[in-house]
């Protein structure tokens, strides 16, 4: 399902014709292999939203949930839980 035609177009206007470096290649993929893609994705999509490993904080592989933006939450969640009293920990953990 993923043949594709490869062209190749000239990455700028006036640039030598005989050096291959100055080619852009591109893969042009058949529409069913595109179309059975989107499916799959909306397929995982969907039961990962209804899966038990899918809880309220989890921001990774969820639509409209960034990772970029996952510690603003937790920058407004530890002054409040202090304000409360609560204990509270912060693990991070560098990949």
């Amino acid at each position: 399902m993923k043949r594709a035609t490869i062209s190749t177009l000239p990455k700028r206007p006036g640039l030598d014709k005989e050096e291959m470096k100055n080619y852009r290649l591109i893969s042009n993929l058949a529409f069913i292999s595109k179309f059975i893609e989107t499916v799959k994705v909306i397929h995982k999509e969907e039961q990962l939203e209804k899966s038990a490993f899918n809880y309220s904080y989890q921001t990774a592989y969820r639509r409209g949930h960034l990772t970029e933006t996952a510690p603003l939450g937790g920058h407004s969640d530890i002054p409040e839980a202090l304000d409360e009293g609560s204990m509270t920990a912060l693990i991070m953990k560098r990949l």
